[in-house]
């Protein structure tokens, strides 16, 4: 009986020691953690997508309504500067021109028996400047009607192309409707929106470069025509780009209006050189008072050290925040579960 006892506590103790040294052997293993490096504010690489533009465009329309009687071009046509792109049917003001010429002709009949009246006497000033009025009036309507005739045909402004085409043949036009989009293929600008989160870090000195997918691989300078600060339709704020490589020649890379591009941003800007751009959820607040930190990742002995920092009233997007503190760019923070660690841990960083 003795026997059976003692050997069942031997039994009870060494599982009772071999849990604790299971327990023991959980406890220091290190915790399994994701990190993310840090991104300096004064120097920024950003990227947005954009597409090529003209420069030179513009959208043609009539001064008056009427009836399309012959449309000469298509979408997509090239034309030269001064070649007669579309036309009106000129028959009313045709017909009206003559009306106002013959009207003209009569008055400068008046005016002209008029003046020889008034030279003897025979009519008062007042009734010679009525008619000599009369005159200037139908003269002025005249010269209206010949320009009207002229309106009625549309001319290329520039060389260029065709790029849409509003409207077609025997189709009625009011006046001032577009009828037809012309652009100077050879005068291009490249536009991309940026949110507005990012604009207030360009500068004149932000260096930008163009790719396009058709040359994958090969960049090309560009610089802003102008800093726009307003949102116009609260989508984000566009910006306009010229290509200013000496290395872009349109004759060897064959870009056109509508193509997509994509540009890249090293934006440097010394007013930001104390910040940095974290994930928010690296940052971790203080178990007491109003002070937050974030837990900085040593992978030469695999711990974490808590680094005391400060946000800056910065907006950036895609979840981060900027922040100060005693940070160097190439510190790598925890981004989750930074709040159950301390001082000195040993860690496991996970693979993403």
């Amino acid at each position: 009986m003795n026997r059976v006892l003692i050997c069942a506590c031997i039994l009870t103790f060494g599982l009772i020691s071999a849990c604790k040294s299971s327990d023991e052997q959980k406890s220091v293993l290190p915790k399994s953690i994701k990190v993310e490096q840090i991104g300096e504010l004064a120097s920024v690489v950003k990227s947005y997508t954009g597409s090529v533009q003209a420069n030179q465009s513009s959208k043609l329309a009539f001064k008056m309504g009427g009836l399309i009687q012959n449309s000469y071009v298509a979408s997509g046509q090239s034309v030269k500067k001064g070649e007669l792109l579309i036309e009106l049917d000129p028959q009313e003001v045709i017909l009206d021109c003559n009306a106002k010429r013959v009207a003209m002709a009569t008055q400068n009949e008046a005016l002209k028996r008029a003046e020889r009246l008034y030279e003897r006497n025979a009519i008062s000033k007042q009734e010679y400047e009525t008619i000599q009025a009369s005159y200037e009036s139908a003269k002025s309507a005249y010269e209206i009607a010949e320009r009207n005739v002229a309106d009625t045909k549309i001319y290329a402004p520039f060389d260029g192309f065709i790029l849409d085409k509003f409207v077609n043949q025997y189709d009625r036009v009011m006046a001032g409707t577009p009828v037809l989009e012309i652009v100077n293929p050879k005068d291009l600008e490249i536009k991309f929106t940026v949110p507005e989160s990012n604009a207030l870090f360009f500068t004149k000195e932000t260096e930008l470069f163009v790719e396009f997918d058709t040359y994958k691989g090969e960049l090309f300078k560009c610089k802003l025509k102008q800093l726009i600060s307003a949102s116009p339709d609260g989508a984000g704020i566009p910006f306009k780009l010229e290509i200013v490589d000496p290395n872009f020649d349109l004759a060897k890379y064959r870009v056109a209006v509508g193509f997509s591009c994509n540009i890249i941003a090293n934006i440097v800007n010394t007013q930001y050189s104390n910040l940095y751009s974290l994930p928010i959820s690296s940052v971790v607040p203080a178990s007491t008072g109003s002070g937050t930190y974030v837990m900085v990742y040593n992978p030469s002995t695999s711990t974490v050290k808590r680094v005391e920092v400060e946000m800056a009233p910065i907006v950036i997007e895609d979840g981060r925040v900027a922040v100060k503190g005693n940070l160097a760019k190439s510190d790598q923070v925890v981004v989750a579960g930074a709040s159950l660690l301390n001082d000195n841990q040993k860690v496991n960083v996970l693979s993403k």
